[in-house]
């Protein structure tokens, strides 16, 4: 899932903060007060290779993950590379096994997965400010 963080807020502030404090951020982020400050933007059940991509593009944890609007735009642009050549996907997408991940095959379903993801992201893009961070919450 992929929240927007209200400005101004202790959650803002850790995960825009220089050195990351994953167990504040969890905490906070699970806080019934503290979670009033975030708006889920975009959800994606079983698309484990996103997790993959911010696994290896960012320093983050798996649990949660601090992007911003160039890093979407980087997902997307590897996406369409796939899409456009389908032998590129273990390489640059690849997908991750685990329990609830899903599908770890490269077939119809992993490239409709793809299509949707783009579209999805897309979408709201625009509405994401250049120096705007978001947070994702891997919740398998």
């Amino acid at each position: 899932m992929f929240y927007k963080i209200k400005k101004g807020s202790n959650l803002e502030k850790e995960v825009n903060s220089e050195i990351k404090n994953w167990e504040k951020i969890e905490d906070l982020f699970f806080d019934e007060e503290e979670s009033k400050n975030r708006n889920e933007i975009l959800y994606f059940r079983k698309f484990n290779f996103i997790v993959s991509f911010f696994e290896e593009n960012t320093d983050d944890k798996i649990m949660f993950a601090v992007v911003n609007k160039f890093d979407l735009k980087n997902l997307v642009e590897t996406a369409r590379k796939v899409l456009k050549d389908e032998s590129l996907a273990p390489e640059l997408l690849p997908t991750c096994a685990g329990f609830f991940f899903g599908n770890t095959k490269y077939n119809s379903f992993y490239f409709d997965d793809l299509k949707c993801m783009i579209y999805e992201i897309e979408k709201i893009i625009d509405f994401i400010d250049d120096n705007e961070n978001l947070l994702i919450w891997f919740s398998w």
